[in-house]
């Protein structure tokens, strides 16, 4: 997750002579509160705060172990601007160190509504299962609720769990909102940056534009990870991603998910790829219905290339007879080139230029397009980083499709 460097926030905001906030265990020397802080308290010390913030203080100061050692009620502004001064950390260098701005088990539940298991949690948030079982015991007790009870071979959420997971929405967009307004009025962002998405953006949007942020910001350490769609959410869910490049399909987050933001890029089409003696290729004008009598090549059924295909044909009004599978565009192509059959490639994908094949853009109205939007977490969007990544990934696009 993106965050301003620690180094960076010490110097230059938190700890300024006079202004800074420092007090010993008696909290007997106080100065005056930079503005940063205010902003930050500010953003967070609300009704809903009271109820789901867990700071990561103790009366006399802040501690990197104290998750849960504070009771809900002494949340106040007073006890989030205590500072420990015997491990010199200040409000926003112990937020950064251990991003939690809200309580760490609220993630968890969210990450159990998202995957249907405890164990599913665990894995998403690197926890073992019975460290999740028990963060998630120990909210529901604090609180007076059952969070979670059996369900057939499984579990599910309760009644109580879905009013905390509808608070703790809106609590964690509060909190990016925070953090966004806190990158924009320091000088000189730092911190880690994440850019995640499915295979072909991984391989043609995202280095450039993670290229050109290494570049413009040498002091963020910027990341790039490849993985499926579902993956990618997961990650921003987490905070192990800040931007994500996905496929519309069903298993993608409508625009009322309350906890993303998310905006289209572009519409991607998708092309025909034939062997390069088969009779379209002598014609002017090919439809996707056209296709609907060829033997198929798709990828394996739970990918997201199987459900765009899929999706693509019934809308042309066709099942298709499916005779391989190849998740890869090289692997698929090269059965193209043997005449095994047909694949349908959006033209963000490359392929070998050697093979006897012919890609054929399709015609119809409308014609066949995946759409490619970014999503991010609610409340994020007006991060530096993340404003000036979405205008990189929309000049990287304009790169490669000067036509669109």
């Amino acid at each position: 997750m993106y965050a301003p460097a620690v180094s960076n926030i010490n110097k230059k905001t938190a700890v300024r002579p006079g202004r800074g906030v420092r007090c010993d265990r008696g909290g007997n020397r106080a100065g005056e509160i930079h503005p940063l802080v205010h902003l930050f308290v500010d953003s967070l010390v609300d009704p809903l705060c009271q109820l789901l913030v867990r700071p990561l203080v103790q009366p006399w100061g802040f501690t990197r172990s104290g998750l849960n050692a504070l009771p809900t009620s002494a949340v106040t502004t007073s006890t989030l601007l205590h500072v420990n001064e015997e491990k010199n950390l200040t409000l926003l260098d112990t937020i950064v160190q251990n991003d939690c701005m809200i309580d760490s088990r609220l993630r968890l539940l969210q990450m159990v509504e998202r995957t249907g298991t405890v164990t599913g949690a665990a894995h998403a948030l690197h926890y073992t299962p019975s460290a999740a079982s028990y963060q998630l015991r120990q909210l529901g007790k604090e609180h007076n609720v059952r969070l979670i009870e059996p369900y057939g071979r499984g579990i599910r959420l309760t009644a109580s769990a879905h009013i905390l997971l509808r608070h703790t929405t809106v609590l964690a967009a509060q909190a990016e909102r925070a953090r966004a307004e806190l990158a924009a009025a320091n000088d000189e962002p730092g911190g880690a940056f994440t850019l995640c998405g499915f295979s072909t953006a991984a391989t043609h949007l995202l280095p450039p534009v993670a290229a050109s942020l290494r570049d413009d910001q040498p002091q963020v350490q910027v990341r790039v990870i490849e993985a499926e769609p579902d993956r990618c959410l997961e990650l921003l869910m987490t905070g192990d991603a800040d931007i994500a490049l996905v496929v519309a399909t069903s298993e993608a987050p409508s625009e009322s998910d309350a906890r993303f933001e998310q905006q289209a890029v572009f519409d991607d089409p998708l092309d025909l790829i034939v062997p390069s003696d088969h009779p379209f290729t002598r014609r002017q004008r090919v439809t996707l219905s056209d296709a609907r009598g060829e033997s198929w090549i798709l990828g394996r059924p739970d990918s997201t290339y199987h459900h765009l295909v899929d999706a693509a044909c019934e809308s042309a009004g066709f099942s298709p007879n499916v005779a391989h599978y190849a998740d890869e565009w090289d692997t698929g192509t090269t059965l193209v080139a043997r005449h095994f059959g047909i694949i349908l490639v959006p033209r963000l994908a490359r392929f070998p230029n050697h093979l006897p094949v012919v890609r054929i853009p399709l015609h119809g109205d409308p014609a066949p397009a995946r759409r490619i939007i970014s999503v991010t977490r609610r409340g994020s969007s007006a991060h530096p980083l993340v404003t000036s990544v979405l205008n990189d990934i929309d000049r990287a696009v304009a790169h490669l499709f000067p036509e669109m």
